[in-house]
């Protein structure tokens, strides 16, 4: 939210890049965090571990909608240069679906779990960090110039919030419809490996349930 506060309040090249620095760091702290979460949560759940992780995993597609539902039309009743406007509309829509979360029971009173301090070593996991790099970069290049792509081809607010909310939809059900083919694979569902492998890094440094500190 705060990154999408300082896309509005200002045009400077070195502060909107330095919001877009934050967003990427707090969403990837949030979506792997997240994920390792959701794993835990699922693999203590086995009859329900599907239906978990494609609740999470559908998650951000709620919000590519909702901005493909906004942005265009803002930008279409406000004319040229109301980008700030639309970076506060999204501002908004962050704030409201907060609510919910810090309205949520997070367990606070249950008792901490026991860690035990071990070492780690990047290399067996530096293949996952390499390819999630690229594939970031990559998504993140092609995606910043659709929209552009699709104003240049005379779409118009509609086509361009038709295209953008079919992405959110898309991110949206994919893990729905999908879980059931993907659990068939021998290693789970694809999408949980990603979490699952954050999580086992996570009791290899905390150790097992129930071990001494």
């Amino acid at each position: 939210m705060l990154s999408l506060a300082l896309c509005a309040m200002s045009a400077n090249f070195v502060v909107l890049s330095f919001a877009r620095l934050l967003a990427g760091f707090a969403g990837a702290a949030g979506f792997v965090g997240g994920g390792a979460l959701a794993a835990m949560i699922a693999q203590s759940r086995p009859a329900r571990a599907d239906f978990l992780l494609s609740l999470f995993y559908a998650g951000p597609g709620i919000g590519i909608l909702f901005s493909g539902l906004i942005a265009p039309f803002v930008l279409q009743a406000f004319g040229p240069g109301s980008w700030w406007i639309v970076w506060w509309a999204m501002t908004l829509l962050t704030a409201v679906m907060i609510v919910p979360l810090l309205l949520a029971p997070l367990g606070a009173n249950a008792p901490a779990g026991p860690t035990v301090r071990t070492s780690f070593s990047i290399g067996p996991v530096a293949i996952y960090m390499i390819a999630y790099f690229l594939f970031g970069a990559g998504y993140i290049a092609y995606m910043t110039f659709m929209i552009a792509y699709v104003r240049d081809g005379r779409g118009g607010a509609a086509a361009q919030s038709l295209f953008w909310s079919l992405i959110g939809i898309s991110a949206f059900v994919t893990p729905w419809v999908w879980r059931g083919v993907l659990a068939l694979n021998r290693g789970g569902p694809w999408s949980a490996r990603p979490p699952r492998l954050c999580a086992s890094i996570i009791r290899h440094r905390n150790g097992p349930p129930g071990s001494p500190r």
